[in-house]
């Protein structure tokens, strides 16, 4: 009977963990690809549309570690998901209400404060509670590709039929939706017996000297190099590629199988994550993805056709599921326990943040001067992460 009872509360632990991954990744869906769609069709020229796409990023950069040692020092994870993201539903109807390049600048720097660490915290309550039950990674995570796949086709769908002014309140919807996700896992957290007890102890407080300890290894800072390198690689593809693809004649619903395309392969990986790192060390898979990058970015330079694009996307796998796999389990195996919550923060807001931030600054007037072309400087990061990848020689945890 407890064996039967013990199977039922798992049941109840995966579905919020899947919830909270799911409807998170919802909003991403739209917001990622869309939300530039929107910013056009408020009238930004090419240069402000790079600025708001980077600016989040960077204000990433203290909220994510900030948010984290908060949840650490006080165990306040769950609820500040939650209150969080209902913070997030009104960043995005104020946004809905926002004309001009400073209002519009101004709710987005609101939304990066309180909807960057929401992914990131879920992540981390997610975490404790999978620690604590051995339920797959992997298994869990997939939810989130999944929905985002729906969620942006539904987003294509609401661009060609109804129009781009619909995005947002899209996103509001979704939003919506993910708050009460964060409510049930708050929920679930508080009712296990000393649950939030658990969830405040599984990690320690990030210090100076757990940073300072981290970043003086020479291969953890390779290992931020080569994992920040291949994410901030798809930053044009993440500010224009839907815009981009419109000028080459493409449909947004067929924008949206693009993605699709992208995406199942990502499933398909998070789904068999075990398997497949049986045969690929972490740095291993983390080199893949940097040299899946600089070719998949080097042919999305000239311009292909839709039948290479279907190929090309299929190849985020690799640059995107590939080196984030790999990244999480060589933090797993070189990190100490006692460190995991700081070394989680530093890659979420390298790569996240400073990265990522860095190649959206850039990528606006890039793509302003060159068009597609600009698709090139991105395989030159691509390969820049490669080179990183390939002189890391971890050390096993300690």
């Amino acid at each position: 009977m407890r064996d039967s009872g013990a199977m039922s509360d798992t049941a109840r632990k995966a579905l919020a963990v899947s919830l909270i991954f799911g409807t998170t990744s919802a909003v991403i869906g739209v917001h990622m690809p869309f939300l530039p769609v929107w910013f056009d069709w408020a009238g930004l020229s090419a240069y402000q549309i790079g600025l708001l796409g980077a600016a989040p990023v960077f204000v990433r950069i203290l909220t994510i570690p900030f948010a984290g040692y908060f949840a650490d020092r006080w165990g306040k994870a769950p609820e500040l998901v939650l209150w969080l993201s209902v913070a997030a539903v009104l960043g995005f109807l104020a946004l809905s209400q926002m004309q001009g390049f400073w209002p519009i600048l101004a709710a987005i720097v609101y939304l990066a404060f309180v909807w960057s660490p929401v992914f990131p915290l879920s992540e981390t309550v997610a975490m404790s509670i999978i620690k604590r039950t051995g339920l797959d990674y992997g298994r869990m995570r997939l939810w989130g590709s999944v929905t985002f796949i729906l969620t942006n086709a539904a987003g294509g769908w609401a661009v060609e039929r109804v129009g781009a002014h619909a995005v947002v309140w899209l996103l509001v919807g979704l939003c919506t939706v993910s708050t009460v996700a964060a409510y049930v896992l708050l929920r679930t957290v508080r009712g296990e017996a000393r649950g939030t007890e658990a969830v405040v102890h599984a990690s320690r407080r990030i210090s100076p000297a757990d940073v300072a300890s981290l970043v003086a290894r020479r291969d953890f800072r390779l290992f931020l190099l080569a994992t920040g390198a291949v994410q901030s690689s798809h930053a044009m593809l993440y500010v224009f590629g839907i815009l981009h693809w419109r000028t080459q004649g493409i449909s947004a619903e067929w924008a949206s199988a693009l993605w699709t395309v992208s995406i199942g392969i990502e499933i398909a990986l998070f789904a068999w994550s075990r398997a497949v790192l049986k045969r690929f060390d972490p740095v291993v898979m983390i080199a893949i993805g940097c040299a899946g990058g600089a070719i998949r970015w080097g042919v999305m330079g000239l311009d292909p056709g839709l039948a290479t694009l279907i190929v090309l996307q299929a190849g985020h796998g690799l640059t995107f599921a590939a080196s984030h796999i790999g990244a999480i389990h060589y933090l797993t195996r070189t990190v100490p326990d006692h460190q995991m919550g700081t070394a989680q923060a530093l890659y979420s807001a390298f790569t996240g943040g400073i990265a990522t931030g860095l190649a959206m600054l850039a990528i606006g007037p890039l793509y302003a001067n060159f068009g597609g072309k600009a698709y090139w400087a991105m395989a030159v990061v691509a390969l820049s992460g490669l080179l990183a990848s390939l002189a890391i020689r971890p050390r096993p945890e300690g």
